[in-house]
């Protein structure tokens, strides 16, 4: 039996950044392995092949790039013992913002009028991803509610738009 928790990624931890950039670089590896189609296809799969690994690493500081990391843990492990580093890493998702006016209606293919900054905060999800072997157990759904939650404390506006690309 195991438990699962879902981690918001340090943007200014540069020893944890390094560590995590092989783990999620292998798990996307996976991703396009096994749902290349929901990532964008052939293109996709040989642009991330090309990556370097520093640009991972430039993703996991970029404050503007959030990630949340779902960790799996063997049931009854203690709180101090659920981190980053001591789990299996089994599933990913990214929330983009916030995400200015201009940029976000670039973006939009909907044709839905973009709020004004101040009046509006955006965002954008991406790359939400599960390991096969641990679908099922609610883990996207998980990494989902993080993203939102996140968006809704970070947002200095009443209105907030998350867009899923």
């Amino acid at each position: 039996m195991l438990t699962f928790k879902i981690h918001h990624a340090s943007t200014n931890n540069s020893l944890l950044s390094g560590f995590l950039a092989g783990k999620l670089a292998a798990l996307r590896l996976q991703a396009l392995t096994v749902s290349a189609p929901a990532f964008g296809g052939q293109f996709v799969t040989e642009t991330f092949l090309r990556m370097p690994y520093t640009q991972w690493i430039e993703r996991l500081q970029n404050p503007h790039v959030h990630t949340f990391i779902a960790v799996a843990y063997p049931a009854g492990a203690p709180e101090e013992d659920q981190t980053l580093d001591k789990g299996e890493i089994v599933g990913t998702a990214v929330l983009i913002g916030p995400v200015s006016k201009v940029d976000y209606a670039i973006a939009s293919l909907s044709g839905l009028e973009v709020g004004d900054d101040d009046q509006e905060t955006k965002w954008h999800c991406t790359a939400l991803y599960c390991s096969p072997d641990f679908r099922g157990k609610g883990i996207g759904r998980k990494l989902v509610n993080a993203r939102i939650n996140f968006a809704m404390a970070a947002s200095k506006t009443k209105k907030i738009t998350i867009r899923v690309m």
